[in-house]
């Protein structure tokens, strides 16, 4: 029996049904014709009577002139029950109310999943909408040098060449490590982690992202470049005015803990009101000042030098609009520049209004990079979606506000095996072919780099597509429409200069000016040592010799070269092919089952009893007759247990590009003491998990046949190297066809 459950006033009722009524829920993973879409479930519109209990629920909402009544506006909470089994967590709304005989007869509701659209939470809000202030510092030349040669910080600067060419041991005027050639220190751009650009993404959206994946080096390492500009120009953070005395007390609009300027309701007089802002220097800096609403900037005055005169930023009347807006005043310069500030409130028109000012002491503003001053024009629904994309991501949503993340491959893997042929109605089954499309794309935004276009012009009229890209035509297909995976981000070609360890991008264009790159994703791959050191001015004259710099590049080695590329090519660093791109990762399984010739889209009609429908999960490995499917759509009426299921026959091969599922964690990470961990190993399909015996000195375990899902202790030394270490633990595992794969089981030990 199917219940429905709807939250008034925080108690739950309970709906009443039509005898007849079908409640239809339709749950996708990955729809075959939109790969990169994520989606959560939904229920088509359902009818309810207009019962007595109905009525009582949503407050007789057929009668407009009630007071009090049920808000259609909003979604209530509530959740489906099948067979007092909590079936589905969600919330409610009504769509309209229908007659029949000049009688209220039946309302139309619509069940939503729990799962918030991310799009709708984030807007159109942008990188620069994010607070990054926590990552701000003092911008000295030391600082900035300490970024670059050190691994420990959340902000580094990549030493990429934005307005010039950098050489290196070729002497000349750009050969860096010559001091007329050096680095200037405050032309670099800074970098900041994309797991850092997410979690502020979580803290102003108050969002949670989970899943293994987050942990993943291939995850852990990326970072995003914070340029937005052809050239840097400091932008230091904005000080806020800090308003100290008032000429009233009754000037009660002016918080002087907050320094928040508001509104409220005088009897006295009108609602008319004016607020202005001056500021007093004697410093020749040019100077902006900005005025924020409710956090918000909303206005700036910019450029001013000297004394600016009153500027006004709000003229006008109090409306229930505006009455709990916050306006904070914020001015911005460069270093020790000094100044006072005044506030005007004026409230009311002629004889009957009040007029009041408050200042603020001299302040002076402080040399703090303003970091998030430099992010990329990007929207945080495309950053989210460039990801879902690049690394074929499922959103799992767990409540209102988390979302787990998973590569589509683990997700499937991580489900378990189902046989559902006793439920299948077997004269009713529907066989279709495939999405065969005529073209695939795997693309980045188009790069004007230098690197870029000349290597295009080599090459494309042979490889039809472009550095980093991936493309497949299927000449002989009878279909004509194409898949294509786009991507908001530039892959710009790196350099390593020649006999040398230095690596850098040279932002310019193949006539040599200067460019802005769309954003740009590059992995953290630690220190560098060079040899002959590299030179970087300072602020007080002279230059520093470093003998190390952080190293970004496109790729990065975990025991094999993992890249950004989308298919194979040349490591720009380690100079050998680096095939281990994004489409073999998290693309070649999925796609190479879909276009097997053997697939078949299976439609097929089930029975479910109350606990079987439950307990079903979209990633499970469904068996129907000894075959093997995926799950990509099923359509469930809950109220009879029938159920359509859209099934994808599953030729996949048991090996996993994107993470181990060898083991319960898909790597092991530890600090540089002698210990020992404990390591649980999954035996998943293979008969026995074959461990080899440790092929590295500083790690040791028992080297056997495990026939269970078992726990070994894993013996590690301590690392004295003074550098991170990475080893296996590694053996045999066998997939469901019998085939033999070789497993590494990542370790991990820091320096």
């Amino acid at each position: 029996m199917v219940a429905l459950y709807i939250y008034i006033d925080g108690i739950a009722k309970r709906i009443e049904l039509f005898d007849d009524e079908k409640i239809s829920v339709t749950s996708s993973v990955q729809d075959i014709a939109d790969v990169s879409k994520a989606k959560t479930d939904f229920t088509q519109s359902f009818t309810i009577p207009a019962s007595t209990t109905n009525n009582e629920i949503f407050k007789h909402w057929y009668e407009s002139s009630l007071d009090g009544g049920f808000d259609h506006r909003v979604k209530y909470n509530g959740y489906i029950e099948v067979d007092t089994r909590t079936f589905r967590d969600g919330a409610f709304a009504l769509n309209d109310v229908k007659y029949k005989y000049n009688m209220v007869d039946s309302y139309s509701i619509v069940f939503y999943g729990k799962a918030k659209n991310i799009k709708d939470i984030l807007k159109e809000d942008k990188l620069a909408n994010l607070d990054f202030s926590s990552l701000n510092h003092t911008f000295t030349s030391t600082e900035v040098i300490n970024r670059i040669t050190s691994n420990t910080y959340d902000v580094s600067y990549p030493l990429f060449a934005n307005d010039r060419i950098y050489n290196y041991n070729t002497g000349g005027a750009n050969d860096i490590t010559t001091n007329t050639g050096s680095i200037h220190w405050n032309t670099l751009f800074p970098a900041i982690p994309l797991s850092v650009i997410m979690q502020k993404i979580s803290d102003k959206y108050d969002l949670n992202f989970t899943g293994a994946f987050l942990d993943y080096p291939q995850f852990t390492k990326l970072w995003m470049l914070f340029k937005n500009a052809e050239t840097f120009l400091p932008k230091i953070s904005p000080i806020k005015v800090n308003f100290t005395a008032k000429s009233s007390t009754d000037f009660t609009e002016l918080d002087l803990t907050t320094d928040e300027i508001g509104f409220m309701i005088r009897p006295e007089i009108n609602d008319f009101r004016y607020i202005g802002v001056s500021v007093a220097t004697s410093s020749s800096f040019p100077y902006d000042i900005l005025i924020y609403k409710n956090e918000v900037l909303i206005n700036s005055f910019v450029n001013i030098v000297g004394n600016s005169g009153t500027r006004g930023f709000f003229n006008g009347t109090i409306t229930t609009q505006n009455i709990e807006d916050k306006y904070t005043i914020y001015v911005s310069s460069r270093a020790g520049f000094s100044f006072t500030t005044q506030v005007v409130y004026d409230g009311g028109i002629g004889f009957d209004s009040i007029n009041y000012t408050a200042t603020s002491p001299l302040q002076t503003v402080v040399g703090t990079i303003d970091v998030g001053g430099y992010a990329p024009d990007l929207k945080l629904i495309d950053l989210i979606t460039g990801l879902i994309k690049m690394f074929n991501l499922v959103i799992i949503s767990t409540d209102e506000t988390t979302y787990e993340l998973i590569p589509l491959e683990l997700y499937y893997n991580d489900g378990k095996y189902n046989d559902i042929s006793a439920n299948v109605i077997s004269d009713d089954i529907e066989l279709k072919k495939t999405s065969m499309y005529k073209n695939i794309n795997f693309k980045y935004q188009k790069s004007e780099n230098i690197l870029n276009t000349k290597f295009n012009d080599l090459f494309m009229s042979t490889r039809n597509f472009a550095y980093g890209d991936l493309a497949y035509e299927q000449i002989d297909s009878l279909e004509s429409s194409t898949f294509s995976v786009d991507l908001p981000f530039e892959n710009a070609m790196y350099e390593r200069k020649s006999n040398s360890d230095f690596q850098t991008i040279t932002f310019k264009k193949i006539d040599l000016a200067n460019y802005l790159p769309k954003p740009l994703l590059m992995y953290d791959n630690g220190t560098q040592t060079v040899t002959p050191n590299i030179r970087i001015n300072l602020t007080t004259g002279g230059h520093q010799h470093i003998v190390q710099y952080r190293r970004f590049s496109n790729d990065y080695n975990n025991g094999t070269i993992l890249t950004l590329n989308w298919g194979e090519e040349i490591s720009t660093w380690f100079l050998s092919s680096a095939s281990n791109g994004l489409y073999k990762r998290h693309y070649e399984n999925y796609l190479g089952n879909i276009f097997n010739i053997k697939s078949r889209l299976v439609v097929v009609k089930c029975y479910f009893n109350p606990v079987q429908l439950i307990d079903i999960k979209l990633n499970d490995r469904i068996i129907i007759r000894d075959k093997k499917y995926t799950i990509n759509k099923m359509t469930t009426d809950i109220t009879s247990g029938e159920t359509t299921m859209e099934l994808l026959t599953d030729y996949r091969s048991g090996i996993v590009p994107i993470g181990n599922r060898f083991s319960f964690e898909p790597f092991y990470e530890v600090d540089n003491t002698e210990q020992s961990i404990e390591a649980l190993l999954l035996r998943n399909v293979s008969p026995v998990i074959s461990l080899q015996a440790s092929l590295y000195g500083w790690i040791d375990y028992i080297a056997t046949d495990y026939d269970n899902d078992t726990t070994i202790r894993v013996d590690i030394s301590q690392n004295l190297t003074g550098l991170e270490r990475i080893g296996y633990i590694t053996g045999k595992w066998q997939d469901e066809t019998g085939t033999i794969i070789d497993i590494e089981i990542p370790i991990i030990q820091n320096a």
